[in-house]
């Protein structure tokens, strides 16, 4: 289908007035109901901190007592879990309680990967281990529960 002379003219003409009313819209304020982007704020106004938002008048925290630590050692024992099987190892806070409770003082623990290369295959072990810095002092009885003596190995 081709246009003739009359019909072009009028699609020029259309998108002429298109053109010139947006740009009309643009220099004024009245864009009948043309959404527009807002204008930034020349400075955004400042969000309260949580002290604020809390009602506290004092902004500044109280520093947490240092607590004395002994030298100490970082243990550590495979998660259980297995490869296309995540979540069925033995998650980190039942490994931690089970120091507590075998009166073995936990400084800091976290999951990780073993640092050792693993065989991609379903059932084979996930690589993960939950690693626990403890008391130097209690090596002995947090390898008599099955934990091992950690060594970096990067």
């Amino acid at each position: 289908m081709t246009l003739g002379s009359v019909e072009k003219v009028r699609l020029w003409t259309l998108i002429g007035l298109f053109l010139i009313s947006s740009l009309a819209c643009v220099h004024s304020k009245n864009c009948n109901n043309i959404p527009q982007r807002p204008s930034p704020s020349p400075c955004p106004t400042p969000m309260p901190n949580a002290y604020e938002r809390a009602g506290w008048s004092d902004t500044t925290p109280t520093p947490t007592p240092e607590v004395k630590r002994e030298p100490s050692i970082q243990v550590y024992k495979n998660t259980g879990d297995l490869q296309c099987e995540a979540g069925k190892g033995i998650p980190l806070s039942d490994m931690e309680a089970t120091l507590k409770k075998n009166k073995i003082t936990v400084y800091d623990s976290k999951t990780q990967p073993d640092g050792l290369m693993h065989m991609a295959l379903c059932g084979s072990p996930a690589g993960k281990i939950h690693l626990f810095t403890i008391p130097l002092s209690m090596q002995k009885n947090a390898e008599n529960l099955g934990f091992k003596i950690w060594k970096d190995h990067n």
